[in-house]
């Protein structure tokens, strides 16, 4: 149960973040088997590995590209967000963000991102590694359903691969989603 004082939500959610991140990292370990993958915060390390390494590779026009320190300002607030950085070694491979919704329904992510270099080592395992994170953090805070919110159109196949369905079309925003 999520605590009603300020402070007691702030240390529960962190806490929480932590232990999701620790647990994907062992899970997606386990899976990829290497110890080089480890998940973090979006933190300043985060920031600085995507302003060096992903926006020179950036495409204008392609999908993604958002402006992840504006974003990261803009979510500080949100004290329960779902937040996730994937590394591989130096190399940052993965964001996302996300909130939970106020009861046991659902996580919504509403930010998943893949390192733009061709060549990273984690291409082709950034989104399963991302929503193997998102679903540990939903599971911790009690949710029965990950969301994905207005996913790209190119990315379905992928989502779908991954045990997601499209919600109704009546859907406003459109989502995909997985049921626990």
């Amino acid at each position: 149960m999520t605590p009603s004082h300020p402070a007691d939500k702030l240390t529960f959610y962190r806490e929480t973040r932590r232990q999701a991140l620790a647990a994907a990292t062992a899970r997606v370990r386990a899976r990829l088997r290497t110890s080089d993958v480890v998940f973090g915060l979006i933190d300043d390390a985060a920031l600085a590995a995507w302003t060096e390494q992903w926006r020179p590779a950036h495409q204008p026009g392609s999908p993604g590209g958002w402006d992840w320190a504006r974003e990261r300002r803009a979510w500080q607030g949100v004290i329960g967000r779902f937040e996730a950085a994937l590394w591989h070694g130096p190399v940052l491979c993965g964001l996302a963000l996300g909130k939970p919704s106020d009861g046991p329904s659902h996580l919504a992510v509403r930010l998943l991102e893949g390192n733009p270099v061709p060549a990273h080592p984690l291409r082709r395992e950034v989104a399963r590694s991302l929503l193997v994170a998102a679903e540990e953090y939903a599971r911790a805070l009690g949710k029965r359903e990950l969301r994905l919110i207005q996913p790209l159109p190119g990315a379905l196949p992928i989502y779908r691969a991954l045990g997601f369905a499209l919600a109704p079309t009546r859907a406003r925003p459109p989502y995909c989603f997985v049921r626990f």
